[in-house]
C-alpha cells in the first residue's frame, strides 16, 4: 500500500506543474522514487479492495481540487513520513500514532 501511495504522490503531485513552486520537489521526488523500489520487497498485508478503493477516492478528490488539492498532498507530505517512519520502526517518532500490538 505504502509503494502505492508514494507513487501517487510523486506521479500525480511532485511531477506535475507544482514542482515549479516549491525549490526542493526534485529531490523530494528522487528520495520518494528510490523509496518506492526499496518498498517493492514488501509483503502485502491488508484487504486489497479496500486500500485500492481508497487510493482511488484519494486520487479522485485531489482531481476534483486541482491545484489546491495538490498543494494540500505536498502539506501533508509530514503525515506520510510520520506514518511511514511508524510503519518501519519499533517506536513512534515526534508523538506519531504507531499501533500498539
Amino acid at each position: 500500500m505504502m509503494k502505492r501511495v508514494v507513487e501517487l504522490v510523486v506521479k500525480d503531485v511532485l511531477l506535475t506543474e507544482v514542482k515549479n513552486q516549491y525549490p526542493y520537489v526534485d529531490q523530494v521526488a528522487q528520495f520518494l522514487a528510490s523509496l518506492t523500489s526499496e518498498l517493492s520487497g514488501c509483503q502485502f498485508s491488508g484487504k486489497r479492495d479496500n486500500i485500492e478503493k481508497n487510493l482511488e477516492q484519494v486520487k479522485n478528490k485531489m482531481e476534483q481540487l486541482g491545484e489546491n488539492g495538490k498543494t494540500k498532498a505536498i502539506g501533508e507530505l509530514d503525515l506520510l513520513f510520520d506514518y511511514m517512519e511508524n510503519a518501519c520502526t519499533d517506536a513512534p517518532k515526534k508523538g506519531g500514532s504507531k499501533k500498539k500490538n
